[in-house]
């Protein structure tokens, strides 16, 4: 039986944005060549419940000004027109739209990624003054002893 081909008109191709492995790169190619009307970014839901307590309340109420703006603006009708959704979205989640999503995603090497994400974090240690018991932990160590870390815990 042969599967039939993606349909603009009946399919919306989701790609699943997985830190630090290029996904970037490839959202931004996929958008050039799908065209920037008919591509729109995935709301951001990765903090996205009120059971995550007070340490991340922050974050859930920014979240929320940002989802009643994107309300007022429109967005989530942007969102159901669109033939390319991109972005940071858990895969539980449902996707806007009457559209059948066609999930991609890409995957790196485990260890190639973990030293992407050192470099990334060091990157931006590096421009803060005040930085969290992690990210100074970073700036002390070489990436041996970062993945030495990660091994232990």
């Amino acid at each position: 039986m042969q599967t039939p081909g993606f349909d603009r008109t009946r399919d919306v191709l989701v790609f699943l944005s997985i830190p630090k492995t290029g996904s970037t790169s490839l959202s931004e190619m996929l958008i050039d060549a799908i065209g920037p009307d008919a591509s729109c970014h995935l709301p951001d839901r990765q903090v996205d419940a009120w059971n995550q307590g007070l340490v991340r309340m922050q974050d859930q109420l920014r979240r929320s000004a940002m989802r009643f703006r994107d309300r007022i603006l429109r967005r989530d009708w942007a969102l159901a027109q669109a033939t390319f959704l991109h972005g940071h979205h858990p895969f539980w989640a449902p996707i806007p739209g009457w559209r059948r999503p066609v999930y991609i995603t890409l995957m790196r090497d485990p260890l190639a990624r973990t030293l992407s994400g050192y470099f990334y974090i060091r990157q931006k240690a590096e421009r803060m003054r005040r930085m969290s018991p992690t990210k100074r932990r970073i700036l002390s160590c070489d990436p041996d002893d970062f993945f030495l870390d990660l091994l232990d815990s």
